[in-house]
Order: structure tokens, then sequence, then C-alpha cells
């Protein structure tokens, strides 16, 4: 069951500047660079309708490619609920992130199937999980992806230059 429940209309994600800094620090500038990814964590504020975004945890890769990424989830876990009690239960697990060697990022059918799937199963107190795609542009470019997954749809989010989050707004 949920305890944090979030209206989609009104969501907002901030992610701190260093999140943005060690995200876009693992950019597949060349093709010798592997596809890398991780998990996102943040504190919850849900009577804003807001999700702060404080650290991105590069996850050890079982296997990557160009192309491809498969990580150790249990070395992710553990340091997800090391997060958690350093933090006295204020920092917690919010979504995933990954690299693609495409300028202006999408997620594949494949990300999409893995986010659904993370999404039934993690045991997150929230009804979401952030989704998030590092392209090689600058972020200002649209050089980063990122979703909202709720149940079984995922949904993008658009970003607010001058507010500095990301919003849904409907197609």
């Amino acid at each position: 069951m949920k305890h944090f429940l979030y209206s989609l209309p009104k969501i907002q994600v901030v992610f701190e500047p260093s999140v943005v800094n060690i995200m876009t620090s693992k950019t597949q500038l060349d093709r010798n660079v592997k596809e890398r990814g991780g998990v996102l964590l943040g504190r919850l504020f849900p009577n804003e309708n807001l999700i702060v975004v404080v650290d991105a945890i590069e996850s050890p890769a079982i296997s990557s490619s160009y192309t491809e990424l498969y990580v150790n989830n249990n070395i992710s876990n553990k340091k997800i609920q090391q997060h958690w009690k350093e933090s006295g239960g204020k920092i917690t697990y919010v979504g995933d992130w990954h690299t693609h060697p495409e300028m202006t990022p999408s997620p594949s059918f494949i990300d999409r199937d893995t986010f659904k799937s993370t999404y039934r199963s993690s045991k997150i107190d929230q009804n979401f999980l952030l989704c998030v795609i590092i392209g090689t542009s600058s972020f200002e470019e649209g050089g980063l992806w990122v979703g909202v997954q709720r149940y079984f749809r995922l949904y993008k989010l658009h970003y607010n230059l001058k507010n500095k989050l990301f919003f849904y707004k409907p197609s």
C-alpha cells in the first residue's frame, strides 16, 4: 500500500544541481563509453506534491555495452538502505537513471518495460517512480528525459526553466 500519494497534474520534481552534475558526468560522448545508470534518492513532500532529488548513485554493472545495461540491484539496495537509515527515513528511493548514446534521449521499449516492472516490484511508499535518461546534449538542449511511472503508465515531465523544475503537462 502506498502511503505518499501524489497528484500527477500537480507533480513537481526538482533536481539538486549536484545530482544533475553526477548524471551528466556519465554521458556517452563516444562509442567506447558504455551505458551507465543507477538509483535516485530524494525527499518527499506530498502535501506540496513535490519531490526533491538529492542524490544519484551509480549502480555497479553486471554487464554493460554501448546500448545495454544490467545493474547489480543488491548493491544498490544496500546503498538505498544506508541513506534511509543515515537520514532518519527522510531520504528514500525515488527512481532510476541511465544514459543513452543519443542527443535527445527517449525511453526504448525495453526501458518502458523495465520501468513498469520496477514500479510493480519495488517496495516504495509513494505512488510514482521517477525515470531519468541522460543523453549526449546539454540539459538545456533536451539532453535529460524525465518521466514518472505510475501504475501501468509512463508520463513524460516537462522542464520549466524559470522555476527550475519538472512538471506534468498533458499532451
